[in-house]
Formats: structure tokens, sequence, C-alpha cells
């Protein structure tokens, strides 16, 4: 049996690659926004290994999965999965920070200067990691099929997808989050004043996040992976929560950990369908009549 070289170096350098990008995002936000003050005298923020190999590994897995399946290359893949992979992961997580923690609680946690620096550092991260992901899945060649989106991005779709996430979130919320972490969700959220147009914010983030999807199942070439697609992507968001916090308790990490996962497996499988079926119904309409002309009788 021939030992396949390629194989067995992908793992160490996926390792190597994922660290080396994130110093490297690090080092340009902080050139750019200064260091997080907030985080400076925490312990809670040193590395922790074991978290972050879990994490390596199950982002690298998606990040592959989507890339393998895609029907682009190049820097058109890189443009998209780069997109995908920041946004989920890190762009429509600090739009919630800012909010939960700089916004709604009595004493503001987290500066704006800090969300910025994360948001920077983040995208620096995720443009050179795609980029080694690429490298290794060999998706910097042509493709014959190069057009970025095939289907133009239809309202309808989207508010659907939307509508789907609102109640998902608070759900998730009071039958996950709030029984699994117990006292500590009080001791975190108890000062929190929340106003009555959260439903509507989340809307909003539910509008950001069909838009994602819709790219990400745009690029995705087989119509059956498109729903797998999906759901694996709730694995950016998710496993954030290994990693040790200073302003979240170990309780509470671990019930938005199991929160998350589930709202949004389910949120990207149901979104997924409503996809599907949207673009169905526009290769319905676009299908030209197949009716036979009736002949002249003699």
């Amino acid at each position: 049996m021939r030992l396949n070289t390629k194989k067995l170096i992908k793992w160490p350098v996926l390792m190597m690659g994922y660290i080396l990008c994130q110093s490297i995002g690090g080092n340009i936000a902080a050139f750019l926004f200064g260091p997080v003050v907030e985080f400076q005298a925490e312990t809670g923020m040193q590395a922790d290994w074991p978290s972050m190999i879990l994490i390596i590994i199950a982002e690298s897995m998606v990040l592959i999965f989507i890339a393998q399946q895609s029907r682009l290359s190049g820097f058109k893949l890189l443009a998209g999965l780069s997109l995908v992979y920041w946004s989920t992961k890190i762009f429509l997580m600090q739009i919630e920070a800012a909010f939960f923690l700089n916004i709604w609680l009595s004493e503001p946690l987290l500066s704006m200067s800090s969300i910025a620096h994360f948001t920077v550092q983040g995208a620096i991260s995720a443009v050179l990691f795609c980029a080694v992901v690429m490298g290794l899945c060999s998706k910097w060649g042509k493709s014959e099929d190069m057009t970025f989106l095939k289907h133009k991005m239809q309202c309808v779709p989207l508010v659907k997808i939307a509508a789907v996430y609102v109640p998902l979130y608070l759900l998730a919320g009071v039958f996950l989050a709030m029984p699994l972490s117990g006292d500590a969700f009080n001791e975190a959220y108890g000062t929190m004043t929340v106003p009555v147009w959260m439903p509507l914010f989340q809307f909003g983030r539910g509008i950001l996040w069909a838009l994602i999807l819709w790219i990400l199942l745009e690029m995705t070439n087989k119509h059956y992976l498109r729903p797998i697609a999906a759901t694996a992507m709730a694995v950016f968001g998710a496993v954030q929560l290994l990693h040790p916090n200073p302003f979240m308790l170990e309780q509470l990490r671990a019930a938005h950990l199991i929160e998350i996962s589930a709202s949004m497996a389910i949120f990207g499988w149901l979104a997924a369908g409503i996809y599907i079926d949207a673009i169905t119904k526009i290769a319905v309409v676009a299908t030209p009549s197949m009716e036979v002309e009736p002949q002249p009788t003699p």
C-alpha cells in the first residue's frame, strides 16, 4: 500500500496554517486598533490547546467540504469561502456581542474598538486560512463554471428564511440555553435590559444569515449536498464556545454551545429547503413550454 504523502501532511499544515493566520490577523488588528484592553488581565483567554485543536479540526473539515463541493475555484472561490467563513464565525456574532455586551447591559463590558479589532482580525485570518485550505484542496485552478451567482437573490425566500430564524432563536434560548445554564444565565444576563424591538433586531440578523446562506448554497455544486453544507455551517459559530471566555461562565458556555449547535443546524437545514424550493420555481418559470402545436388536417 502506497503512502499518500499529501494526506499525511495535510492536518499538520492546517494546524500550523491556522495558528499563523490567526497570529498575522491579530498583529495587524493590534497595529490598527491597539491591544484589546478588556482581555489583557484575563487569564481565561490564555491558550487552551485541546480546545484549539478541536476548533481547528472542526472548522477545517467544514471548509474542506465546502471547497471540494464548490463549483467555483480560484479567487472567486476564495471570496465566497472567506465571506461565508468570516460572516458566520465573526461578523454576525460580533453584531450580537455589540448589543449584548455594549448596549443592552447596564454596564458595558466590551468596547466598540475591541469589537472592531476582532472583526478586522477575523477578516484577515479568514482570507489567509481559506487560501491555505484551497491550496490543500487543489482549488486554485480555473474551472469551467465561474458564474458566482447563478440565481438572483429573491426577496420572498430571504424574508421566509429570516422569519424562520427568529422563532428558532427565541425557542432555543428558552428551552435550551436557559434551562441548561441554570443560575449562570441570571448571573450573566440579570442586569440586561432587553428592548421590545429585540425580535425585529433578530429579524435583521436573520436577513443577513439568509444572504450568507444564499451565497453558500449557490456555491455548492450538487443540489443534494446543499442542506448538508447549510447545516455544517453551524460549526463555525458554535465551536468558538469551546474557548474559555472571561465574559461567560463555563456552564453558560456549555449551554450556549448546545443551543447554537442545535438551533443553527436546524435553521441551516430549513433554510436550504426554502432556497431549493425557490430556485426550483425559478427554473420552472424559465423553462420554455414544450407543448406541441396542432398540425393542420389535410
